[in-house]
């Protein structure tokens, strides 16, 4: 017999419990909502594919931002685990729909991105020379990579997201 609680408020409710989910969590209260549900619809596919890209973005924010010389393993791990199930539940929703494959791995770089770039602003908040710096380095990587330079573009990058000594810049 199926729950009578949909997926968002399920997944709501998860995360508004942590920050960061701990996948196996998720795995163990999803599982058993979803094979109480059947067939999912896609609206129900395309929510747990961006939970899991949110959870992916932060625990690997979490371990990119966590020190070179000691490194959060637990959030690697999490990182992996998020980034098996996102793939799971991706390949789950491509068999309905094909043409979303770039779609999707694109959104989950986005959203990756933009847990990178929230906490390199709250580390950046009262330092105005490095919010400076992290505000027009990305620009410069951008032509940088025009230009052919894309070694160098690349580590624009690395200095205006990630903080040196970090596993994102050791």
């Amino acid at each position: 017999m199926a729950d009578d609680t949909g997926l968002p408020e399920l997944l709501w409710g998860l995360e508004n419990e942590a920050t960061g989910v701990i996948a196996e969590d998720f795995v163990g209260l999803v599982q058993g909502w979803v094979e109480g549900q059947g067939r999912l619809p896609l609206a129900d596919l395309q929510a747990l594919v961006n939970f899991c890209a949110e959870q992916a973005g932060y625990w690997g924010c979490e371990w990119l931002f966590s020190p070179a010389a000691d490194p959060d393993t637990d959030a690697e791990q999490e990182m992996q685990s998020w980034d098996q199930e996102w793939e799971r539940w991706t390949q789950r929703l491509l068999e309905a729909d094909p043409s979303l494959d770039e779609t999707l791995r694109s959104a989950k770089n986005h959203i990756f991105f933009k847990h990178v770039q929230q906490r390199r602003v709250e580390l950046n908040q009262s330092r105005f020379f490095q919010q400076m710096v992290s505000n027009l380095l990305p620009k410069l990587s951008v032509r940088l990579k025009k230009m052919g330079f894309k070694n160098q573009a690349a580590a624009c990058y690395l200095v205006a997201f990630y903080p040196k000594g970090t596993v994102g810049r050791p």
